[in-house]
């Protein structure tokens, strides 16, 4: 093997191992899309008054589980009374992985 083929081998090596690492990287929804993404999961069951969202992710851990989630709070409007619920979301996928009802 000459000089030319082990460059053209290690660059294609290099390449390739390139593209699989961005192609297995997940990306981080905007904070807007993981919002929308929950939003659109809740109002089939519930009528929204309003919704919120922190804008920087956060690590979260659940059954010993890491991720890195946005946490927010939607307004929904039950039979004429309005609660406030908390929501902990993946900032991955926008899945619903913790929500619950303030006191």
């Amino acid at each position: 093997m000459n000089w030319k083929s082990t460059i053209a081998a290690v660059s294609a090596g290099v390449a390739g191992g390139i593209i699989i690492s961005q192609t297995l990287t997940k990306e981080t929804l905007t904070p807007e899309s993981a919002l929308k993404k929950v939003k659109s999961a809740v109002k089939h069951n519930h009528e929204l008054e309003g919704a919120w969202i922190y804008l920087q992710p956060e690590s979260f851990v659940k059954d010993r589980l890491n991720y890195k989630v946005y946490k927010g709070g939607l307004t929904i409007n039950e039979a004429g009374e309005v609660n406030h619920f908390d929501f902990v979301a993946d900032a991955t996928t926008g899945t619903i992985l913790d929500f619950y009802k303030q006191p």
